[in-house]
């Protein structure tokens, strides 16, 4: 699931796409 949080970090650095996995994603990058 490493990669996971790379590809949804775009070059804007926003999540814009993944609104719903946003707080799972926040998690694990953190």
């Amino acid at each position: 699931m490493r990669g996971s949080p790379a590809k949804i970090r775009p070059a804007s650095g926003k999540p814009e796409k993944p609104m719903s996995s946003r707080g799972r994603l926040v998690r694990s990058d953190a």
